[in-house]
C-alpha cells in the first residue's frame, strides 16, 4: 500500500479533531478493538492518516485481490486538496 503524503497548508492530523466527518474514528485510533467494533471501514496508518474502505463492508478490491482504500481528507483541507489535484501542472488522478 502506498501513502500519499498531503502538502496542505495544516497537516491532516491537526484537523482531523474538528472535522465533522472524522473526528470520532481519529479520535479512537489507537483503540483497536473499538476501531474493529465500531469503524470496521476504518484504518489508521502511523503516517497520522485515516483510510476508508472504498466501498462499505469492504468488498471493493483492487488489481492484485487487495482491499481497496481512500485517503479521508478533512473537511477543511478539501478545497486545498481538489485544487492541488486538479489545478496543479503536475495533478493526475490516482487510483
Amino acid at each position: 500500500m502506498s501513502v500519499v503524503k498531503p502538502t496542505t497548508a495544516r497537516p491532516f492530523q491537526d484537523l482531523y479533531p474538528s472535522c465533522p466527518d472524522f473526528s470520532v474514528p481519529w479520535a479512537v485510533r489507537h483503540d483497536a478493538r473499538r476501531m474493529r467494533e465500531v469503524f470496521p471501514d476504518f484504518h489508521y496508518l502511523e503516517a497520522a492518516q485515516l483510510l476508508v474502505h472504498a466501498s462499505p463492508g469492504g468488498e471493493s478490491v483492487g488489481d492484485m485481490g487487495s482491499p481497496t482504500f481512500r485517503l479521508c481528507v478533512p473537511t477543511d483541507a478539501r478545497n486545498e486538496v481538489m485544487r492541488e489535484c486538479h489545478d496543479s501542472p503536475t495533478a493526475c488522478h490516482m487510483d
